[in-house]
């Protein structure tokens, strides 16, 4: 029997209070899958303990809420110092990224500094070289990741569908109106819901739920419901029409935002924008696909790759942005046979891909830090599972003080001007 690994994870969720479901699944896939080795689990948003550093792990995992985490803090301040171990240490390093396209110079620089050994984007390979030019040219390795994955969590979806002739709802959909970057793909994401509204008014007598309200917003087993509770629901690409590459841009854009409060993404793209940076393709497939799938949601998409997973006609139909095609669509939906077979094929797309299997996912890991691994000889101080107990005792204070410190947060943010708590904040809550 092969002798457990003893694995670091590090991610970004904070209290778990205000976790997504479908979020955290994917972030802790590891440590609650893989029942064949050891984990640790850290939060980023925890000062990190002497005793984690001292460690000699066979693999460090870091996942995309944690690279968030370092994009936010940036590679010189004073959160990112308590990682510098990561630098000169032995252990297999592996990131699990998404949104590369956020500050990824940042990204990049960070992947060549504490020296990856392993990188997995969810952005398409044709994107990887303008990304990560530097971690490639440092021959760093780079393999296709998903924002999701079908886990037991994810599978387990299918008890949230039911008979089309019990759901209350023709064609639903959530979104947030605005993004916060001139992001085109963000935009089309805001406004499609708006679109397919004005498109069916005073045309078709369709039953719909649709909201891009922030108020509307569903989370949990409620979401899922949600999607179980209608025949249809839209969707778009996701991910960025733009590269943002680091700090500076990103307050560029902040600067024409603040003056300019009405412009539209657009404006703000051709404006603040580089033009290289400019009408990229960065999208994947999203978590909202696989769950509409495996409910047995039928899905009216705008035309895109989505990961190569989705065909139009073949596992979703296809919606036109300027909803030209809106009278086909709507036949399509009508067509009960037709929803039927592209519901069915959508659903075989996902659970029949073994790219999308966790335990494949999980085997091909774990086979690559045995093969890589540089610590040969189990030197640690103590033994996982004594670090494990010792951990356990100071996460619960780390925790609690936590907690109180973002109470003092919100109270301070509720009761004073903004610029006041800014300069508060900044001061004696630098972490």
């Amino acid at each position: 029997m092969l002798k457990k690994l003893n694995i670091l994870l590090l991610h970004g969720l904070k209290n778990k209070k205000s976790w997504l479901s479908g979020v955290a699944d994917v972030e802790l896939m590891f440590p609650k899958y893989d029942k064949n080795n050891n984990y640790l689990v850290h939060s980023g948003v925890i000062k990190l303990p002497q005793i984690i550093k001292e460690f000699h792990f066979d693999a460090i995992i870091i996942m995309s809420t944690f690279v968030d985490l370092i994009t936010h803090h940036g590679l010189d301040g004073n959160w990112i110092k308590q990682y510098s171990f990561l630098k000169k240490s032995g252990s297999l390093k592996i990131v699990f990224s998404q949104d590369d396209y956020w500050f990824s110079e940042i990204r990049d620089q960070f992947y060549c500094d504490y020296k990856i050994d392993k990188l997995f984007s969810v952005c398409p390979p044709e994107t990887w070289l303008e990304l990560f030019p530097n971690y490639i040219k440092n021959n760093g390795i780079v393999n296709q990741g998903y924002t999701t994955y079908l886990t037991a969590f994810t599978k387990s979806l299918v008890n949230f569908e039911k008979p089309h002739s019990e759901r209350q709802f023709d064609v639903v959909y959530r979104a947030k109106k605005i993004p916060n970057a001139p992001n085109m793909l963000g935009w089309v994401k805001g406004e499609v819901g708006t679109w397919f509204l004005n498109a069916i008014k005073k045309k078709y007598s369709i039953k719909v739920d649709i909201s891009t309200d922030s108020k509307s917003v569903i989370y949990g087993d409620d979401w899922y419901k949600f999607i179980g509770n209608s025949k249809a629901i839209l969707g778009s690409n996701s991910g960025s029409s733009i590269r943002l590459r680091n700090k500076k841009m990103d307050y560029e854009i902040k600067k024409f935002q603040s003056k300019n409060p009405k412009a539209l993404p657009e404006e703000v793209e051709l404006t603040v924008i580089p033009a290289q940076d400019r009408n990229k393709n960065y999208t994947a497939i999203s978590p909202r696909n696989l769950e509409a799938a495996l409910i047995g949601t039928l899905q009216i998409l705008i035309p895109g790759s989505y990961s190569n997973f989705l065909m139009p006609k073949e596992h979703y139909i296809p919606i036109m942005q300027d909803m030209s095609n809106i009278d086909e669509v709507i036949l399509s939906m009508e067509d009960k046979e037709y929803s039927r077979r592209i519901i069915e094929n959508c659903k075989k797309a996902f659970l029949e891909n073994k790219i999308l299997d966790f335990e494949n996912l999980r085997l091909e890991l774990t086979s690559f830090i045995r093969q890589n691994n540089r610590i040969k000889v189990d030197y640690n101080p103590i033994d996982f599972q004594k670090l494990s107990d010792r951990y356990d005792r100071y996460i619960f204070f780390a925790y609690n003080i936590y907690n109180c410190k973002e109470k003092i947060i919100s109270f301070l943010k509720n009761y004073m001007p903004a610029t006041t708590f800014k300069k508060i904040k900044l001061y004696f809550f630098k972490s």
